[in-house]
């Protein structure tokens, strides 16, 4: 057969932000003295991915010589439970159903389900929906889930792409499903709530925020130029998203978890997240 040339492969890809993302990695890893890494910078209007980058990587000409979990791209190839980094989706479904406004408040104080203790890592006795999201709650965002059944956290969860890969054309992802709802216990829906019970690569945690992004649209991520604005999966309403990017500013203020986010002359919204990690069935 003859060859038969194809269509022009064109990468979203950024060079120069490739190579600052790779570079604050090496950075960052160091500084932590951590064993792997990964980041992800994404067009927040479009879901293009400008720079991908992990650690530890590989030379490809000679790839042989690197023990064989270099050849996975961190970004996509490893799943975690996301811990805190999840909360904003939580409260923007309750806002953006009418069920909470941005000034609610809760008690925040801490409480059992069965014998485990829902806390926080400081005591506050209430807290606003903003501020639930600025000292990161896991008892506010808790009282929040537990407004729904679990069916509807599932199908919202589910909307934003958790439970199922990403079509952005990047190989070696992978996956765990999201375990059915019929499944969950009463403390299941509130860890899953604040990022336990849950896991995410770090390609499909990015792609769910773009929700926050846009006008409320989920931003399928894609490794693809895209020659016009795709058209999105709207989740939220306009307003809400813009509520929640407010409420977001305030994670890298004063008294919130993200200062070290902050950049004199920009709003940055943000959100932290810690996740232990599961090893031999203990964190």
């Amino acid at each position: 057969a003859t060859a038969k040339s194809g269509e022009t492969l064109v990468l979203s890809v950024n060079q120069a932000m490739q190579q600052l993302a790779h570079d604050q990695l090496v950075t960052t890893l160091q500084n932590f003295n951590a064993k792997a890494g990964g980041a992800v910078v994404l067009d927040a209007q479009t879901g293009e991915i400008l720079a991908m980058s992990s650690l530890p990587d590989y030379d490809a000409n000679f790839y042989q010589a690197y023990p064989a979990d270099n050849w996975r791209n961190f970004a996509v190839g490893v799943t975690m439970e996301p811990g805190s980094v999840i909360k904003p989706f939580i409260i923007a479904k309750a806002l953006d159903d009418g069920k909470i406004s941005r000034n609610s408040r809760f008690n925040t104080q801490p409480y059992k389900i069965g014998n485990k203790m829902i806390r926080d890592t400081h005591v506050y006795p209430s807290l606003t929906t903003e501020g639930i999201l600025q000292k990161s709650s896991n008892v506010g965002t808790s009282h929040v889930a537990a407004m729904y059944d679990n069916d509807e956290i599932y199908r919202y969860l589910s909307s934003v792409g958790f439970g199922r890969k990403t079509s952005s054309g990047v190989s070696g992802e992978q996956n765990s499903p999201i375990r059915p709802a019929a499944q969950w216990s009463k403390l299941d829906k509130a860890v899953m709530s604040y990022g336990y019970a849950i896991t995410a690569n770090l390609l499909q945690m990015a792609q769910g925020y773009t929700i926050f992004t846009t006008d409320g649209k989920l931003m399928p991520a894609t490794i693809f130029k895209q020659n016009k604005q795709p058209e999105g999966i709207a989740i939220l309403k306009p307003n809400t998203a813009r509520q929640m990017r407010e409420m977001m500013m305030s994670i890298t203020q004063k008294g919130g978890t993200g200062r070290a986010g902050a950049i004199a002359g920009y709003d940055v919204a943000a959100k932290t997240g810690t996740a232990r990690k599961a090893e031999n069935g203990h964190y």
